[in-house]
């Protein structure tokens, strides 16, 4: 996953590959709410879908009737010199994103599959200062690649 826009942008791990299991983020990957840790899957929670790229990729799950969203954050780094930099506000954005819904099963029931992922932009770890894109209802058991295009309106990190 880069950006492309004339700025050397990257996010780094944007497979995000890493040791499978639950409740584990890989690094430099951050979890956003404490003790609601998205998983690395696939193999936990009854999830066997196979990754679109590379070995492993993010599970998140959402249950909106106790509140219960997942999250990962990361700082924009410049690809030449990997420091940290941020977008342009005003410049436009774009990048793919491959996303899958799947039911997740736990001891306490099944987790819906009608998720969204939700892409903001924001200066600290996990901020929601600006939504910058949202998926609408993932699909079902099958990868899609999804552009996502936007603008900022502030020079988000």
């Amino acid at each position: 996953m880069s950006f492309s826009n004339g700025q050397n942008l990257v996010v780094q791990n944007p497979s995000f590959e890493g040791l499978p299991g639950a409740g584990i983020t890989p690094a430099p990957w951050n979890i956003c709410m404490d003790f609601q840790t998205p998983d690395t899957q696939p193999g936990f929670w009854g999830v066997d879908l196979a990754p679109s790229d590379g070995n492993t990729y993010l599970g998140f799950v959402q249950q909106t009737n106790i509140a219960w969203q997942e999250g990962a954050t990361q700082e924009l780094l410049n690809e030449t010199t990997s420091n940290p930099e941020p977008m342009v506000s005003g410049s436009s954005y774009s990048f793919t994103l491959d996303i899958a819904g799947f039911i997740a099963i736990d001891s306490f029931g099944s987790y819906s599959d009608n998720a969204e992922v939700l892409i903001y932009g924001g200066f600290m770890m996990c901020p929601q200062n600006e939504l910058l894109w949202n998926s609408g209802d993932t699909p079902n058991n099958e990868w899609i690649t999804y552009v996502i295009d936007f603008i900022p309106s502030d020079n988000y990190t």
